[in-house]
């Protein structure tokens, strides 16, 4: 499934929320996308690489990297590898990139 997904896929969720499940035992945390953005040119599986960033406003510390599970309505559960790369508007941010 991830890998018919493009930047017009998560365009127009800019703003939604997301479930972050964190690992069993860990309350699921509510994050945010704040960005979708077009990576340079096609790769040679012709896939346009893109980005996401979300923004998490649960305090403490920032989750490692690591593969979460996600949950949108629209989407449904989705495994992405997520980064954290600090502070962005709105909390903590991480990124997924797909290639």
């Amino acid at each position: 499934m991830l890998d018919t997904f493009s930047d017009a896929t998560f365009a127009p969720l800019l703003g939604q929320q997301f479930q972050l499940s964190p690992a069993p035992g860990q309350p699921i945390r509510l994050i945010v996308l704040i960005t979708v953005e077009a990576l340079g040119g096609p790769t040679q599986s012709g896939r346009q690489p893109f980005s996401l960033i979300f923004a998490d406003a649960t305090p403490g510390a920032a989750l490692p990297q690591h593969i979460y599970s996600l949950t949108h309505a629209v989407l449904g559960q989705l495994e992405l590898f997520l980064v954290p790369i600090g502070p962005v508007p709105g909390g903590m941010g991480y990124q997924a990139i797909f290639s």
